[in-house]
């Protein structure tokens, strides 16, 4: 009889090189699927808040832009939601990746909030970490269009840093650029999704 053990055997260079391959497709595929919700849900929830932002400065001052601190936490408990919805799948280490990427991102975002020596450049080094992150993002998932906003988005977060523009322009420049750099790649997918039936 033999022992399951000696059955096993190491994969070669073209099985890792297929199965990475495998693993890549199923991060593709499972971004054109399900990628539209969080690119939305992040940058409507990012011009609200800084339409809020602008409106409300002049009355609380520094002391609300806590409504942006309050993006990642809506966001992430809309996709929480949305997700126990939806069937569930193998997460991959694409995934994975993808995910602790925007963890991270998220954390950054909040502390520069938080860090009152860099509420000049706040705006401008947030849109620059988003459009860094959402670049990432798109390669890892091959999405073409996400690319070339995130590209456009790292632009407009240099742009905003050698530019000197009043705090409640550069409010509304930085809200719809965030609304840019994801809505319109994700009503695109949204619309490839629905033409192609998934």
């Amino acid at each position: 009889m033999r022992d399951d053990k000696s059955q096993e055997q190491p994969m070669d260079a073209q099985q890792s090189l297929t199965l990475i391959a495998q693993m890549l497709r199923e991060t593709e595929r499972k971004a054109e699927k399900m990628g539209a919700l969080p690119m939305l849900v992040f940058g409507y929830l990012s011009l609200l808040s800084s339409i809020g932002v602008y409106l409300l400065y002049p009355v609380f001052g520094t002391k609300i832009f806590l409504l942006w601190m309050a993006i990642p936490v809506l966001g992430f408990e809309v996709l929480s939601l949305a997700k126990r919805r939806r069937m569930a799948y193998v997460k991959t280490v694409g995934d994975r990746f993808v995910q602790a990427l925007w963890i991270v991102i998220s954390v950054v975002c909040v502390l520069m909030g938080l860090t009152p020596r860099l509420h000049p450049i706040m705006l401008a080094m947030t849109l620059i970490v988003i459009a860094a992150g959402t670049l990432v993002t798109a390669i890892t998932a091959r999405l073409r269009l996400l690319q070339v906003m995130a590209c456009l988005a790292l632009v407009g977060g240099f742009a905003m840093l050698h530019i000197r523009l009043p705090f409640l322009t550069q409010t509304l420049i930085f809200g719809l650029a965030l609304w840019l750099l994801l809505c319109v790649p994700g009503h695109a997918l949204r619309w490839k999704n629905r033409h192609d039936g998934r």
